[in-house]
């Protein structure tokens, strides 16, 4: 499901998407792709839960995050 598509050069945006209600504990495919047409790009992973207080976005921790294997 593709959940941002935002191909244009741009200055530093925040692009929302629409919900998703993932499950405790259980791991999720996600890719992300990103462009840089003049070398000082800036892009992070994040999160907005309605559990957290002031519901302000976190980036999701490359410890929360896991390498899946490929297979040739």
């Amino acid at each position: 499901m593709l959940v941002i598509d935002n191909w244009t050069d741009h200055t530093l945006t925040t692009n929302s998407s629409a919900p998703i209600l993932p499950q405790a504990g259980k791991l999720y495919d996600i890719r992300m792709e990103y462009c840089d047409n003049v070398k000082t790009a800036t892009a992070q992973l994040m999160w907005t839960s309605t559990s957290q207080t002031g519901r302000t976005s976190m980036v999701i921790p490359a410890t929360n995050l896991f390498a899946r294997a490929r297979i040739s």
